[in-house]
């Protein structure tokens, strides 16, 4: 992700938000589960961040992929996928947590929150 980039992600969005769970501290570049840390690489941590930040929106790989890597949409790879995998099981990305993470076959990927966290997806703590 180029610095200009990241500039302006941290002026477009709040530096600490809580979505239900979830504590995303962007200045640290943390993610916290029920207050406990959750190791990320600076990629999952990325990665995280664009999904929860386009929660209830269904993103496309290319995009994810130009995105955070830089590839072309004509670029065949399994990175993306593979980083999925371990934020669903390091950030427990489940209907329990009040998050729901959905492929979609051949497009992308949609991370929804639940009804009670969907009004204020991203609130400055």
């Amino acid at each position: 992700m180029s610095k200009y980039l990241l500039v302006l992600l941290l002026i477009a969005s709040p530096a600490v938000a809580q979505v239900g769970p979830y504590g995303i501290d962007r200045v640290r570049r943390a993610i916290s589960l029920e207050g406990s840390p959750v190791a990320l690489t600076g990629r999952e941590f990325d990665l995280a961040c664009l999904l929860f930040d386009n929660a209830g929106s269904a993103l496309s790989r290319a995009y994810v992929l130009g995105a955070l890597w830089g590839y072309g949409a004509d670029v065949s790879t399994r990175t993306l996928d593979t980083h999925i995998s371990r934020l669903r099981t390091k950030l427990r990305l489940e209907p329990a947590n009040g998050v729901k993470l959905t492929a979609h076959y051949g497009y992308g990927y949609q991370l929804d929150l639940a009804p009670s966290d969907a009004t204020g997806a991203l609130e400055r703590v």
